[in-house]
């Protein structure tokens, strides 16, 4: 357990109070930057505006708020869920690495930047892959390899750290 969850766990106050709290947060949060109003898809369409009119700073700030904003709901107990919110975060993460490879063809980046955001935080490469429904479909085939890449780099992952805890020798306390 980290961050805004560890902290949570340790505040031992009242639901109501829990809820009293979040509702000033959200009325505050929404109230500054009302882009992070909802989970994110009614703002999905407002991605392609927010590219032309914002920096890569600025769409990577937006990107960590609404992650962090949708946490903190989620620990206040209003009711949602983090596939939204870590979807139109990752869309906003690869336009902001896309503005700062101005090289590359813009939507190749953000899908590869997206799929690859929305794997590691969902955690599920099928699931993620719902992305797929906002690219174009010429882009399928590409869509598909950076699919299954990074999903295999995450099993990968998970069965090195597996490994090399096994190796670990276990801790021993001391005795008195």
């Amino acid at each position: 357990m980290t961050g805004i969850r560890a902290l949570s766990g340790r505040i031992n106050v009242p639901m109501t109070v829990r809820l009293l709290v979040g509702g000033v947060l959200v009325a505050l949060v929404v109230t500054i930057l009302p882009v992070l109003s909802t989970s994110g898809q009614h703002q999905i369409h407002t991605i392609s505006t927010l590219f032309a009119s914002l920096g890569a700073g600025a769409l990577f700030a937006l990107a960590g708020g609404k992650l962090l904003f949708a946490q903190l709901c989620i620990e206040c107990r209003w009711t949602g869920s983090d596939i939204f919110p870590i979807m139109f975060a990752a869309l906003l993460h690869g336009g902001a690495l896309a503005k700062l490879l101005p090289g590359c063809q813009p939507v190749v980046v953000v899908m590869t930047v997206a799929f690859c955001t929305a794997i590691v935080l969902v955690g599920n490469a099928p699931l993620a892959g719902i992305l797929m429904a906002f690219f174009p479909a010429r882009l399928l085939p590409l869509e598909l390899v950076v699919t299954l890449l990074a999903w295999g780099a995450m099993r990968a992952t998970t069965a090195v750290s597996a490994a090399v805890k096994r190796r670990m020798p276990a801790k021993t306390s001391a005795r008195s």
